[in-house]
């Protein structure tokens, strides 16, 4: 199916993409009383995003540390071979789970690692040949101390194939209540353990310029910078600043014009606390998950 290249989004259907990034198992009655509009406008305006596809599907983002990863990096990779060809050798170091493609001829790959591996600028700039590396960003996945059972880890199943699954389907997929669903939900949240949000087909939408920033802070920095983000771009940000270990923050933002995005730039490396900022204009975003549920699998638990 082909979206219209006449539909255009205006204020609410960002304020709804933002929210559903933010949280895309909100009901679609609380969303429309955060917006004050009805859950049928609502409905109605999600199925639209969805037909013109510019919310490609909905996605749950787990803490890697839950599957015994220690090390996440974002590589800004510039290429001229198929980015099929790069994932492959990537995933001979660790494990892919983020493909963006982006304006210019680069890409932005995430890869986390189950061990430390010294020197690893270096493996990465030797598996991606001869493609090269434009910037790493790179640290210690945040601990996870949530003691996870073995319902927890068929909850997490369920929410890989369908992140809006109700709760009480759920249930009756892996018989259990609907009142340990909820528990269980409630914890995975308040451990961050699950996170879920969206995905956006920037292309489809008009009228705006959708972006990504990705942030080196000083150690131990990242609150303080985050702080600056919420107080300068606030009206930018699609989603809460996604922090993926203690000193890289991920920001997903859009613009009406390529002014203000070279000004919020500019703007990100003068915070303090900041090393260094890179900025990626997005083409399409790739989630690759299906690795995820295999090695949940292959946990211990569910033997």
């Amino acid at each position: 199916m082909s979206y219209s290249l006449n539909y255009g989004i205006d204020e609410y259907d960002i304020q709804i993409l933002r929210i559903l990034a933010r949280n895309c198992r909100r009901s679609f009655r609380s969303i429309g009383l955060d917006l004050g509009i009805t859950t049928n406008t609502v409905k109605n305006r999600i199925k639209n995003l969805i037909e013109n596809q510019i919310l490609s599907r909905y996605v749950l983002h787990i803490n890697f540390a839950i599957l015994g990863y220690k090390k996440n990096c974002l590589a800004i990779i510039r290429h001229n071979t198929s980015p099929d060809i790069i994932v492959a050798n990537l995933n001979a170091l660790g494990s892919v789970y983020l493909h963006v493609d982006c304006l210019g001829g680069t890409s932005v790959f995430g890869i986390v690692f189950k061990e430390n591996l010294s020197e690893l600028e270096s493996l990465l700039s030797l598996a991606i040949r001869p493609a090269t590396m434009n910037n790493l960003f790179t640290g210690n996945i945040l601990p996870s101390n949530a003691k996870l059972t073995t319902t927890d880890l068929k909850i997490i199943k369920c929410l890989l194939v369908d992140p809006r699954m109700r709760n009480n389907d759920i249930a009756k997929s892996i018989s259990i209540t609907l009142k340990t669903v909820n528990r269980r939900l409630e914890f995975l949240t308040r451990n961050h353990v699950t996170d879920f949000g969206i995905v956006y087909n920037p292309s489809a939408m008009k009228g705006y310029i959708y972006f990504g920033l990705i942030i080196q802070t000083e150690p131990y920095k990242y609150q303080i910078v985050s702080e600056q983000i919420y107080l300068n771009f606030d009206h930018y940000l699609l989603r809460h600043p996604h922090t993926i270990h203690k000193d890289v923050i991920v920001l997903n933002l859009y613009s009406r014009n390529i002014y203000e995005v070279q000004s919020i730039l500019k703007k990100a490396q003068s915070f303090d606390g900041v090393i260094k900022a890179e900025l990626y204009q997005t083409l399409k975003t790739n989630i690759l998950d299906k690795w995820v549920s295999e090695e949940i699998d292959n946990l211990h638990l569910l033997k």
